[in-house]
């Protein structure tokens, strides 16, 4: 009888492991990465410009993304690159823009454009790149006549996308 409960004992063991050996699955996960571009951007929402200087940096935009290409830049300014009188529309600062890359080489983009109509500048490559934006001004001691007292505005929209 022990021989028997024993070997009962060793088939319901051996049985119900292979029992559950025989029950597994496998899977296969996986990702398709389409092409993808991100953009960090510290341009400020108001960029106070020094008068008594010659340019300001307005800020810097960076770009990563995973693909190979060009890159089309468009520089747009509200006001066809003059800045306008707060109280007074009529009263113009008149400004430049220059963009420059920063990352991952450095080169000159637009030098001193003036803004009476959208600027493009293209960028071949891949991997991220960033540009800063450089507003070139007269000192305001400069302009002849002197402007009249006022807060002088206009708004600068950057926009990039893959040509």
């Amino acid at each position: 009888m022990k021989k028997l409960s024993l070997a009962l004992v060793v088939l319901v063991l051996f049985g119900t492991v292979s029992t559950f050996a025989a029950n597994s699955s496998s899977t296969t996960i996986s990702a398709t990465i389409p092409p993808m571009a991100v953009v960090t951007s510290d341009l400020p929402v108001t960029a106070p410009i020094d008068i008594t200087g010659s340019s300001t940096l307005i800020g810097t935009m960076t770009f990563a993304t995973n693909t190979t290409g060009t890159w089309n830049i468009v520089i747009h300014s509200q006001n066809q690159g003059v800045m306008k009188g707060q109280t007074n529309i009529d009263n113009h600062y008149p400004y430049t823009v220059s963009v420059f890359l920063t990352f991952p080489s450095s080169d000159t983009l637009l030098n001193k454009v003036s803004l009476d109509t959208d600027k493009t500048a293209t960028y071949t490559g891949g991997g991220p790149f960033s540009i800063s934006l450089i507003a070139d001004y007269l000192p305001a001691t400069s302009i002849a006549p002197l402007l009249p007292p006022d807060t002088y505005r206009d708004v600068i929209t950057v926009s990039v996308s893959s040509l």
